[in-house]
């Protein structure tokens, strides 16, 4: 258990800055995802899961990951949100190649409401990527999307954060500047060019770059 609450099951990967887990709240039998950072990270790592933690719970929007709940247990800090079955875009395109025009624009449309809603609450994502966008699919809509991951967003107009994917970073990004929300539909529009292309628009220099995180 977790903070006498949630009976952890099983992992299903790493998210962000912190391990994830499938849990079940026991108050209301239902699963939820648990994401965990141990007291062995550094500071700033802390530091940036409990901004995703805040900024998340600011944004309420269907496309958007949703928080439940989090807090500190022992020695680690604790993000609680809605747990969704499906996989990654990224993963997705690996599978299936590009997308039809219709997919790839209903993909991405979801993606830019729930950018609106960001941008409304006064932040910026700044980690834009189809490895950020779930597709969960849903009775009524096999290509349901979800907005994931905030774990390096920031406030509007102040310097964001240089930790990310080298080959979606917005060019001010790159040069450490202030972030309005072009930097998020510049990561948009390369989501877009992935989806319909079934490659990274920089896939060559994708070959070459890491994770700077």
């Amino acid at each position: 258990f977790v903070a006498g609450r949630y009976r952890v099951l099983h992992p299903v990967g790493s998210g962000g800055f912190g391990l994830v887990y499938k849990a079940v709240q026991e108050s209301l039998g239902r699963p939820v995802a648990l994401k965990v950072v141990h007291s062995h990270h550094k500071p700033k790592v802390r530091r940036l899961f409990q901004r995703e933690a805040i900024h998340l719970g600011r944004v309420k929007h269907p496309n958007v990951l949703e928080v439940l709940d989090s807090g500190e247990w022992g020695e680690c800090l604790y993000l609680v949100t809605e747990f969704l079955e499906g996989e990654d875009l990224c993963t997705w395109i690996r599978r299936h190649g590009a997308a039809p025009k219709s997919v790839s624009l209903h993909m991405v449309a979801q993606i830019a409401s729930a950018l609106a809603e960001v941008h409304e609450a006064g932040l910026v994502h700044g980690d834009l990527k189809p490895g950020n966008a779930l597709r969960s699919p849903r009775r009524t809509d096999a290509n349901f999307v979800k907005l994931i991951d905030f774990g390096i967003s920031s406030v509007l107009g102040q310097r964001g954060d240089t930790a990310g994917t080298l080959t979606y970073m917005a060019p001010e990004q790159l040069r450490g500047e202030s972030l309005l929300p072009a930097a998020d539909v510049f990561g948009l529009g390369l989501i877009l060019y992935e989806l319909m292309m079934g490659a990274p628009r920089f896939a060559s220099l994708m070959a070459r770059s890491r994770d700077v995180s």
